[in-house]
């Protein structure tokens, strides 16, 4: 007897066509693909036609959903025209009945429901009429003002869920690439042909897009084995975190030219900050409690709080110091902004692991420990054969696998740490190359310099 019964609604799309892949692969698990049309490949599932703008439809095929523990909802009507569609009123309702429909249909035949998971889009932070402001941050970044179902089929999940046992997820990825025989969601295809037809004319595989265009892509078989991870989520999302590789934390951008070196010094200034964010109360509470005075100016948008600061109407904008980096370069002239290493909330961010899984925790909390204690050791991407061949360090040796089973300790190679030295440097080089002074960012170090420099970065010793 299977294991798990998943339901997976729009089975011939590009998220639900993976979904059935993963799920008809995994053993234990009885699969059931709706949808209008046949998929080309149901990979062992049993399939159900159905609309599910239909209710009546919906309602007869709750036969076949009988103790469904798990659905994967990545069902999809949409309109033409990319923008206005979107707004559009009928495609809003129609989404929203396709979803209550099913859950009708659903929940009085599967007691032992345990998991919803939607599929959605960026399109909740507003690509499709903006650009992605980044780091997007849940529960910031979202376009509520916007109209898009993904609102009314969030709350009504919401709703539907409480004082029920079954748990719900949702999922954003950003571009999605992959299998999709049929559909029009699939870009490899395209891409293909693209290359095909610049090497036919002998030229070099380009992007037309620019800079601007680019964006981050998943893999769909990923997406769709994600899909099971959140499966598992209940109470606690079952996951460690192996350490801090970045300090993160609210300060302000300011313009150069006002000489600001403390936040302090922004007493009686205007700062401009998103209305009802989690910046705009903490900055008025940091302030208050100092007894200091500023007027802070909210935006319903947060674009227009940034644009409002960058056209000087405000002295200074606040933000998490990553994304001040990132609005930073988009400003007219970003030398004549400087951003506060001063953090006035900590938001600190490291690598996670599952639970159960204790040597890849070891191997990645030590992958982030050799990158510190190489810095701190002097240790660099051009110096590591040197100090590999001639160092008298112990510590060093240590770490370079010259001495000790390090590696085998945690069932890897003893030249780990110099192979990630070499490779991807220090963690000074790592940080200075992504996000610090040699990156377009240009954050400085901050707390995110080794203890020593006065900093926060510190690691056990090798030994």
């Amino acid at each position: 007897m299977a294991d798990k019964k998943v339901v997976v609604a729009g089975a011939t799309g590009l998220v639900g066509n993976a979904a059935l892949r993963h799920f008809g692969g995994s053993g234990g698990c009885e699969v059931v693909a709706l949808s209008r049309r046949m998929p080309r490949n149901l990979n062992g599932a049993r399939h159900v036609q159905v609309d599910l703008a239909n209710p009546a439809q919906c309602a007869r095929a709750s036969a076949e959903l009988q103790g469904a523990t798990h659905l994967v909802y990545a069902a999809l009507y949409e309109g033409p025209n990319l923008v206005d569609g979107w707004r559009d009123q009928n495609q809003i309702r129609t989404n929203d009945a396709m979803l209550r429909n099913l859950m009708a249909a659903l929940e009085p035949v599967a007691p032992s429901l345990k998991h919803v998971a939607l599929l959605q889009g960026t399109k909740a932070y507003g690509v499709h009429v903006r650009p992605l402001t980044v780091p997007a941050r849940e529960g910031r970044s979202e376009m509520y003002e916007q109209p898009n179902f993904y609102w009314t089929q969030e709350n009504f999940v919401r709703e539907l869920q409480q004082g029920k046992a079954w748990h719900w997820s949702i999922l954003r990825p950003v571009l999605i690439v992959g299998e999709a025989m049929g559909g029009a969601m699939d870009l490899i295809p395209p891409l293909g042909v693209y290359a095909t037809m610049l090497r036919e004319q002998g030229k070099a595989l380009d992007y037309p897009g620019g800079a601007a265009r680019v964006s981050q892509a998943v893999d769909v078989d990923l997406l769709a084995r994600n899909t099971t991870i959140t499966f598992s989520r209940n109470a606690t999302l079952g996951i460690n975190f192996q350490g801090i590789n970045f300090y993160e934390g609210q300060t302000f951008v300011v313009r150069t030219k006002a000489k600001v070196a403390a936040v302090k010094d922004l007493a009686d200034a205007t700062i401009c900050v998103a209305a009802g964010s989690t910046e705009e109360k903490t900055a008025a509470d940091w302030f208050r409690e100092r007894n200091l005075k500023v007027t802070i100016i909210n935006f319903q948008k947060n674009d227009d709080a940034i644009s409002a600061y960058d056209q000087g109407r405000c002295d200074a904008y606040t933000a998490g110091i990553g994304a001040l980096a990132g609005q930073r370069i988009k400003f007219k002239d970003p030398a004549e902004h400087q951003i506060l290493t001063e953090i006035i909330s900590n938001d600190p961010q490291g690598p996670v692991t599952r639970w159960g899984d204790e040597r890849w925790q070891l191997i990645v909390r030590w992958v982030l420990n050799a990158q510190i204690a190489a810095e701190a050791l002097g240790v660099t991407s051009k110096n590591v054969d040197e100090m590999k061949a001639k160092s008298q360090s112990a510590e060093v040796r240590r770490l370079l696998g010259v001495e000790g089973k390090f590696g085998e300790m945690m069932g890897i190679s003893n030249d780990w740490a110099y192979n990630i030295v070499k490779q991807v440097g220090n963690y000074g080089e790592s940080y200075e190359r992504t996000v610090g002074m040699a990156s377009p960012l240009k954050l400085p170090r901050g707390r995110n310099e080794l203890w020593t420099k006065g900093g926060l970065l510190y690691t056990p010793p090798f030994q």
